[in-house]
């Protein structure tokens, strides 16, 4: 499946097979889904595994790579990723993208 237009709007399957455009749906996944509160099935069904560890309290989805330049010629990319904290009933308690 491809997709070739840029999105804004959260789709579930952009978000799984295309996560070059994450960063484009990123805030509209934050304001039409109230994490706080959610289960780890709910977060799965909605983002998938992306190979975090059931048993693990934080899972981490990769976002987007930023580029900033130091120096005036060099660039360094970095990866910028949302991150699901879960409490020991499995509920989501904070997220946090850095």
């Amino acid at each position: 499946m491809l997709y070739s237009n840029l999105t804004s709007e959260f789709h579930k399957e952009v978000w799984l097979h295309c996560d070059f455009q994450r960063k484009h749906m990123f805030s509209s996944l934050i304001e039409k889904y109230l994490f706080l509160g959610m289960s780890k099935n709910e977060v799965f069904e909605l983002l998938g595994d992306a190979q975090n560890e059931w048993s693990h309290c934080i899972w981490r989805y990769y976002v987007e790579t930023k580029t900033r330049k130091i120096f005036m010629k060099y660039q360094i990319k970095t990866p910028s990723h949302l991150y699901i904290y879960f409490n020991t009933n499995y509920e989501v308690i904070k997220i946090v993208k850095n």
